[in-house]
């Protein structure tokens, strides 16, 4: 849980870092943001269509695909739960700055989550063999529970966060 709390924040102050665009900047300086307006970094709640997620989950599950289902299921329900926290925290900011460096953090979580999930589960395609992942048929599925994991985490964090943000 620590390193990937470390992991995330490595991530959002690098991401910082790398927009300033200034030589010499203060990355914890505050800037005024201009419009557009900005939306809240919601998730996605329903699977598209063709996505493994579209399928029934069985009480047991016993195959990869309904394994997978499964897992693609519960994040969505997970990513529901986050929207209403985000929505939370969003209002809880209040203000344009605050906003901005939330949905910054928000999407370079996105980003994390992709590649470490890609790392552990070994869920990339093999160069020599542009059909197979190289962590074989069962990377999809490590995919989906290392995603799983790492956004139950990070709903346990938005909620210290709004509560963080309570009025008090």
């Amino acid at each position: 849980m620590r390193s990937s709390i470390a992991a995330l924040l490595f991530v959002m102050i690098v991401a910082g870092c790398s927009e300033s665009g200034q030589t010499g900047a203060d990355p914890m300086s505050t800037r005024t943001v201009a419009a557009p307006r900005i939306k809240p970094p919601f998730l996605p709640t329903s699977a598209p269509p063709g996505s493994v997620a579209t399928f029934t989950c069985p009480k047991h599950p016993v195959s990869t695909i309904e394994m997978q289902s499964c897992s693609g299921r519960r994040i969505l329900a997970l990513n529901a739960r986050i929207n209403a926290r985000i929505k939370v925290i969003w209002s809880r900011l209040g203000d344009a700055t605050g906003r901005s460096h939330f949905a910054t953090g928000e999407r370079a979580w996105r980003v994390y989550v992709k590649n470490e999930c890609i790392s552990r589960s070994r869920a990339w395609i093999d160069p020599a063999s542009p059909n197979v992942y190289v962590g074989g048929t069962a990377a999809p599925l490590q995919y989906g529970l290392c995603q799983e994991g790492l956004t139950a985490a990070h709903l346990r964090e938005l909620t210290e966060t709004a509560a963080a943000l309570a009025p008090r």
